[in-house]
């Protein structure tokens, strides 16, 4: 039954766009060539359903071998990386972008959704079988599953793909849900360049006699869990890197507002004009758990707005999310493909 829903699922999403993606990405996973895969669409689906029906299944089940295993060696860092990568992508909002609707906001070129599918099944991206990666931007060593791009700031990527997280969350979280918001506020913080607002959110209209909430600054923030000073975290709970993301940027507003109102480090911080709220994330699109209870909040917000359920408003907000975290990775990921290289055939094996 799961591979016969994902197999309806796949076959409604812009296949226009992505068949040619998945041809040149799964093209080597069942017994078809490029050229009879290309009259008979329903078989590129099922090709790829069989592709992530196997992943799941293998997820499942190594997760339950990881928990149970007594042996400490068992924990290897190749277990590490499979680990942190599952608890990313069974925590809420994890790679919803597979059953992301069709729009004008999730089309995306065949070169972006196939290497999109590659980082899901965690498949190399670049061919290093010739010469050593190296970035085309900063000179670094790259991997072949092309982790170091989700980190590079120097270019293209790190700031779009925060931009592309911050305005799709302006527009169809905050907006959507009836709520007035700008992007980028400064000044909230008098004496600093510190701009904690990537959105700041106006409070709904109290009830007749109550006095007005303050407004809340929601500040972005997207970690990448295959870092070295993540993985640990990653692989330790459920969005564990993105809850890490959340502490970090929380203290670092603390100290921030207690140098700039010349307070001890351990003294109580006053009470703002304002709320600050991280909303935290990582590359493969798990949110934190405060991110997951403001998001959800204003689902409900959404679905009393236009009329819809709960799990639908919720679902497409975790779609357009995730498509935005995805695709912007997948996007900086290309920027550096070495010159050499070409994107080496996927295994049968997922």
């Amino acid at each position: 039954m799961a591979r016969k829903h994902l197999v309806h699922v796949l076959a409604s999403l812009n296949p226009e766009v992505r068949t040619r993606g998945i041809l040149s990405t799964y093209s080597d996973l069942g017994p078809f060539e490029p050229e009879a895969l290309l009259s008979r669409p329903e078989r590129v689906h099922f090709t790829l359903s069989q592709a992530l029906h196997g992943a799941f299944s293998r997820m499942y089940w190594e997760k339950r071998a990881w928990d149970q295993h007594p042996n400490p060696s068992y924990h290897s860092a190749t277990s590490v990386r499979r680990r942190a990568r599952y608890n990313s992508l069974l925590a809420p909002g994890g790679a919803s972008f597979i059953c992301a609707h069709p729009s004008l906001t999730t089309r995306v070129s065949s070169a972006v959704w196939s290497c999109m599918l590659r980082r899901h099944l965690d498949t190399p991206v670049y061919d290093d079988s010739r010469s050593p990666l190296t970035c085309s931007h900063c000179g670094r060593a790259m991997d072949a599953r092309g982790d170091h791009a989700a980190n590079c700031k120097h270019g293209y990527g790190v700031v779009h793909r925060h931009n592309i997280v911050r305005n799709t969350l302006a527009r169809f979280a905050f907006r959507a849900a009836g709520l007035a918001c700008d992007r980028e506020v400064p000044f909230l913080t008098p004496g600093t360049a510190h701009r904690p607002a990537d959105i700041l959110v106006q409070p709904a209209p109290p009830p007749a006699g109550a006095l007005p909430d303050r407004p809340t600054a929601y500040d972005v923030t997207i970690r990448n869990p295959y870092t070295a000073a993540n993985l640990s975290l990653a692989a330790r709970s459920v969005a564990g890197a993105a809850d890490a993301a959340h502490t970090s940027k929380l203290q670092t507003h603390q100290r921030i507002i207690r140098a700039a109102m010349h307070l001890e480090s351990a003294a109580p911080l006053p009470v703002l004009d304002w709320h600050f709220m991280p909303l935290a994330f990582d590359t493969l699109g798990a949110w934190s758990a405060q991110t997951t209870a403001v998001l959800e909040d204003v689902a409900h917000k959404i679905a009393t707005r236009t009329g819809t359920t709960y799990g639908i408003a919720k679902t497409r907000l975790a779609q357009r999310l995730s498509y935005a975290i995805w695709s912007s990775v997948a996007s900086a990921t290309l920027a550096r493909m070495p010159l050499h290289g070409t994107a080496p055939p996927c295994t049968a094996q997922v």
